[in-house]
């Protein structure tokens, strides 16, 4: 029996497969069978491969009306449950992790599994109903009536429509290795060890890639391809500083455009969201008071929907507390003392697992950060202004020095100050000073104490 690993499309979704056939034709048979298009496969070497990443699960469906078992590779049990029976549509009859269960251990598990699962839907209830629509609407569109009526396209329609596109593929995969041949030559000399063979392997396979004639595949190919000399062009960009490599980074990036593909080599100095970004974080983080919480789970996990299970226990079980309370706060205080013990223990349990189920939690220690922050710019802004009132005394005093120092020479020219003016600077002078002393709350009370009283002296006095 030998072990085959798929690619495959359905339904437009792209899903991975592993399959233990004797042949490689039986299981492209089977796919083919279930509506799959197959866009790559390899054998894989052995039983460890398949398990190399991730956890292994075994599983029991119903195929075609034929009873099959087989193994798939997820996080957890519940994510494995889930992909074979909503983008699967696998009519699932048992799934566990043991190979040698018993059957009381397979139904132990599907009935834990079923559980979570139905807590999984009410989740995600209109996502499910969303994606259910999307594919019926996809098979209505393939079998309406008003389609029927048309004439139906002529084979070799549809044919020279699809050689087209695979010829223009070859094109693009063609520049595509001109492309990284005149990467590898031109750059010999600052390529790494690790970079020249990363091409060298990136060549080999778009040649090979040359002989394909799967579209898709021949479009997975090429993009990869291209994203993987668009990164070795930005890192030689990033670390020779060179300038004239930046027209090899737009060419790279027009031939993704061609293979219509979403991805974008970017450097830093043009990449001008990361630059807002940047700019905004430090500014945005000071004052966030809602933060990623580091103990969150995964909202599509079993363990998600385990912690979930138990909130809505303990739940049930404050109410049934709640309930006690009632009945013996008066007729049993002892009791009563107990069950107020109970109910703390309840809510403090229902709080943690809260807290674990949600993705963002209020942070009061922000919170207290981003009010100091506010503090300390409050007072360092009185700080400022007692300043200004300090300078403008200064400068004043300079001037009423030179003034009287002309006086000296001239008489004439010194005609006073004026009592008003002696108010002004007075005043000018204290409120300098208590600003200037404000340096926290308790200063602030002090000094503004202090200020009052002067400034009432100097309401008697002038």
């Amino acid at each position: 029996m030998k072990t085959f690993q798929f690619v495959c499309a359905k339904n437009g979704q792209k899903t991975e497969l592993i399959l233990q056939y004797p042949t490689i034709e039986e299981a492209r048979a089977s796919l083919h069978a279930q509506g799959y298009t197959i866009i790559e496969w390899h054998e894989l070497a052995g039983e460890k491969d398949i398990g190399s990443q991730k956890p292994l699960f075994y599983f029991e469906v119903v195929v075609n009306s034929e009873q099959k078992t087989g193994k798939i590779e997820a996080d957890d049990i519940l994510k494995a449950y889930i992909k074979l029976k909503d983008t699967l549509h696998y009519d699932v009859r048992a799934i566990y992790a043991n190979p040698e269960a018993t059957t009381e251990q397979k139904e132990a598990s599907m009935k834990q599994v079923l559980h979570l699962y139905s807590l999984y839907r009410k989740q995600y209830a209109h996502e499910i109903e969303e994606r259910k629509r999307e594919i019926e609407k996809q098979k209505e569109a393939i079998s309406t009536p008003e389609k029927q009526l048309h004439e139906a396209p002529k084979e070799e329609d549809i044919n020279t429509s699809i050689k087209r596109e695979i010829e223009r593929y070859h094109t693009l995969i063609q520049k595509s290795i001109d492309k990284a041949t005149a990467l590898v030559s031109t750059n010999a000399d600052v390529l790494t060890a690790a970079q020249k063979s990363k091409l060298s392997a990136t060549i080999d396979s778009l040649r090979h890639a040359r002989n394909i004639t799967n579209p898709e595949r021949l479009k997975v190919i090429g993009e990869e391809a291209l994203v993987l000399m668009g990164t070795i062009q930005k890192e030689l960009i990033d670390t020779h500083k060179a300038e004239h490599r930046k027209n090899q980074l737009l060419e790279t990036n027009q031939l993704l455009r061609s293979f219509w593909s979403k991805s974008k080599i970017i450097l830093p100095e043009d990449d001008v969201r990361k630059k807002i970004r940047t700019a905004f974080r430090s500014l945005i983080d000071r004052f966030r008071l809602i933060e990623d919480n580091p103990d969150f789970i995964d909202k599509k996990s079993f363990a998600y929907y385990q912690k979930l299970s138990e909130l809505a226990t303990y739940k049930k079980k404050l109410r049934e507390i709640n309930a006690e309370i009632v009945k013996n706060l008066l007729s049993s205080p002892s009791k009563y003392k107990k069950l107020l013990l109970k109910r703390q223990v309840a809510i403090r349990n229902i709080r943690l697992l809260r807290r674990r189920l949600t993705k963002r939690s209020f942070s009061y220690t922000k919170l207290l950060r981003g009010l100091r922050y506010y503090e300390s710019l409050f007072f360092e802004f009185l700080g400022d202004i007692g300043n200004i009132f300090l300078y403008a005394l200064f400068v004043f005093s300079l001037y009423y020095v030179a003034v009287r120092g002309l006086a000296a020479v001239v008489p004439e020219s010194f005609s006073g100050i004026y009592p008003q003016t002696y108010y002004l600077l007075t005043l000018s002078a204290a409120t300098g000073i208590a600003l200037r002393m404000a340096m926290n709350w308790w200063a602030l009370i002090l000094s503004t104490g202090a200020y009052a009283v002067f400034f009432l002296f100097l309401q008697v006095n002038f």
